[in-house]
């Protein structure tokens, strides 16, 4: 499960603990040990992510995470816009075989030791980051308010909460696909009601972005239908005639 973290600290370590544990097995034991592979494999769906060379960057990180040190970092996020500055880095997750750091920006490596709220919080994935340092003279406080959890939104990624009361999210499945979307737990709030004619309708509640439900829906194809709130909908129509004109500009040039 940890080689979609390869070149990774968080993927050393794991290897240098099974080494250190397959050294004390009898030998026949460890020539079982090492069928295993073969018997029991983890297949990660939706790709996995490259740390080639970032080692260096994530122990710093890691170190900053750890030890509540405050980080001068360079990013470039998914528009290519490059960023620097100071962060505070309060967690670090894992999400869909990726890494992701949850910080506060700093105006100076100052502030960090002076830090009374977790307002502004941002998440930074760990691939964009191409330079990362802890300051070893400069530490932070993590707020008394910050909650992991509002960055944690189960199966829709990390994002931080998009507003302040929940919003009523509700999408029904096919009758096709009715047991595939009963089998999961998509969110933590979630209810399942089987409809009459066989189809399912999932409901929860949520302060996250709705552009990961977004692609959750459009990702069942004709078997879903997202039915509230309104904006879910209209995204999810926006989408789809989208994605309609770019094969009918296809058909016509």
């Amino acid at each position: 499960m940890f080689d979609v973290l390869r070149g990774t600290p968080f993927h050393d370590d794991i290897e240098s603990v099974e080494t250190k544990l397959a050294q004390r097995l009898e030998p026949a034991e460890r020539s079982e040990h090492t069928t295993f592979a073969q018997r029991i494999v983890y297949v990660p769906d939706g790709g996995t992510k490259a740390y080639d060379d970032k080692a260096d960057l994530i122990d710093a990180l890691l170190t900053g995470v750890l030890s509540r040190k405050v980080i001068r970092f360079a990013y470039a996020d998914s528009r290519g816009r490059r960023q620097r500055g100071h962060l505070a880095p309060f967690a670090i997750a894992i999400h869909k075989h990726g890494l992701y750091v949850v910080a506060r920006r700093l105006q100076r490596p100052e502030e960090g030791a002076e830090l009374t709220s977790a307002a502004a919080v941002s998440t930074f994935a760990v691939e964009r980051f191409t330079e990362a340092e802890h300051l070893r003279a400069f530490p932070f406080a993590t707020p008394a308010d910050f909650d992991l959890d509002a960055v944690m939104h189960d199966a829709f990624g990390v994002h931080l909460a998009a507003t302040d009361e929940p919003t009523r999210v509700v999408v029904e499945f096919s009758k096709a696909r009715a047991g595939y979307a009963r089998a999961r737990l998509w969110h933590r709030s979630q209810q399942v009601r089987d409809l009459p004619d066989g189809r399912l309708r999932i409901e929860f509640s949520t302060r996250a972005r709705l552009a990961p439900i977004v692609s959750w829906v459009l990702e069942w194809g004709p078997h879903a239908r997202a039915i509230e709130p309104p904006e879910l909908v209209a995204q999810v129509v926006a989408e789809l005639d989208a994605a309609r004109r770019q094969y009918e500009a296809g058909a016509r040039a």
